[in-house]
């Protein structure tokens, strides 16, 4: 939890103020009074917030963190100010001296990376995976305000007596107390004689001081799908007690041989057992996954409701489509046609469209494939003029970067072009508003 102390030393530092705009109408902005009313029946869930996340953020019960150009900041609903991590007034938190740095590795110096920029926040802690400049995969957790590191537990090291690595991008998950994740066994002197063919172990350990990983099952599977190895072939989703350790994709960076391959696994905390629900190896089956799913191309970009429901893309050879599939039952379906990738709240999904006038549109979308409301982001005008004036190419600024970083029962929090400089930043939008198709509020926390 953040701790108002440590609030009140740095908000006299912060250079930035919070810049508020609304659409249209007589909707007040969210101040430090009506805050708590407006969302008086919220009710904070650690564990249901972890999976709303979508990039470089994390939700807390007070505000959010979120990290920009790899310093870590935290947006503070009493203050209404976004925090960098960093205490010390003269710092400009822009540059890897800052205490509240979390992001790229630098091997020049002994800077640690946190994995992808994914922060997890549980019990009041925020954990990370940190790779050092010797390749060494730490669990480190500390308080609210980056301070008091501890190491949780080593997970995997590139050049120890067991070589291995973390698999990254959303392939981790805390549930009761543990963190899962998976680890690779790996040896760069043997992998392209073994066609990078390796175990994926499904691991877990609890967090605590000096814990020590335990093994709950494996599988062999490619190391090489995406741009290099080890980097986005995997998630780890949860249902209740049950975690379930996925691995797929479509074209392997080295091999060519059978370039589809997938792997859905699950580990019960009941009954102790670790079990493969499916799998697939072969060619471009573009019904591999499920009878309708097509091809996926990244298995990243999913989510899992209470009924063990996976949603993610697919794409049927023409355009990625939202799809859900459950194992369970052996139901899939094809939700919504033409979309490159979403946020999910367990009700809605949330997407940017593109009309043929190429203005990126949030859109809201239901579980039968309705869109429920979208909304144009005209700001994209102002901000294509001032990229033509200053002689940038017109691929580098005709649609803009528009992307959802999370969303919970308060804001969908988006990373693009904010309403008030026409820079890129990071907004909030109220999700009840913007749900009901009433005028709604937008909040710049960040430019």
């Amino acid at each position: 939890m953040i701790k108002k102390v440590f609030i009140c030393i740095v908000i006299s530092s912060v250079m930035f103020l919070i810049a508020c705009h609304r659409e249209s109408g007589p909707i007040e902005n969210v101040t430090l009074q009506n805050h708590n009313e407006l969302f008086k029946d919220y009710v904070y869930d650690q564990v249901k917030s972890m999976d709303l996340v979508v990039d470089s953020m994390a939700i807390a019960e007070e505000g959010y963190y979120f990290i920009w150009e790899g310093v870590l900041f935290f947006y503070d609903f009493d203050s209404d100010i976004s925090i960098p991590m960093c205490s010390r007034a003269e710092c400009s938190h822009k540059t890897q001296g800052c205490d509240g740095f979390i992001g790229k590795m630098d091997y020049n110096t002994n800077i640690f990376a946190c994995e992808n920029n994914e922060v997890l926040l549980y019990d009041g802690y925020l954990y990370m995976v940190e790779r050092t400049k010797e390749n060494i995969s730490n669990l480190c957790r500390y308080n609210g305000n980056l301070n008091d590191k501890v190491i949780i537990a080593q997970l995997a090291s590139l050049y120890g007596e067991r070589p291995s690595l973390c698999t990254t991008y959303g392939s981790y998950k805390i549930v009761d107390g543990y963190f899962y994740y998976i680890m690779c066994d790996v040896d760069v002197n043997t992998m392209e004689a073994n066609k990078y063919m390796f175990k994926y172990n499904c691991m877990r350990v609890k967090l605590e001081e000096k814990a020590t990983p335990e093994k709950l099952g494996d599988f062999m599977f490619p190391g090489d799908y995406g741009i290099g190895v080890f980097l986005n072939s995997v998630s780890v989703l949860s249902c209740g007690k049950d975690v379930y350790f996925i691995a797929g994709g479509t074209n392997r960076f080295f091999e060519k041989d059978n370039p589809m391959q997938y792997y859905v696994t699950k580990y019960s905390n009941e009954n102790k057992k670790f079990e493969v629900l499916a799998s697939y190896v072969g060619n471009k089956d573009y019904n591999a996954w499920s009878i309708i799913s097509g091809f996926i191309p990244s298995v990243n970009n999913m989510y899992m409701d209470d009924d063990a429901t996976i949603y993610t893309l697919g794409n049927d050879g023409t355009n990625n489509n939202i799809i859900a599939f459950n194992y369970s039952n052996n139901s899939s379906k094809v939700i919504y046609k033409g979309c490159n990738s979403f946020a999910f709240d367990g009700e809605y999904f949330y997407t940017f469209l593109r009309a043929s006038d190429t203005y990126p549109y949030l859109t809201a979308i239901d579980k039968e494939g309705n869109i429920v409301r979208q909304y144009k982001f005209d700001v994209l005008d102002s901000f294509r003029k001032k990229m033509q004036e200053r002689g940038f190419p017109e691929a580098q600024w005709e649609k803009g970067d528009f992307r959802i970083k999370g969303i919970d029962g308060r804001y969908i929090m988006i990373h693009g072009l904010t309403e008030t400089s026409k820079n890129y930043g990071v907004t909030l939008i109220n999700r009840e508003q913007f749900l009901s198709g009433a005028d709604f509020e937008i909040k710049t926390i960040y430019e």
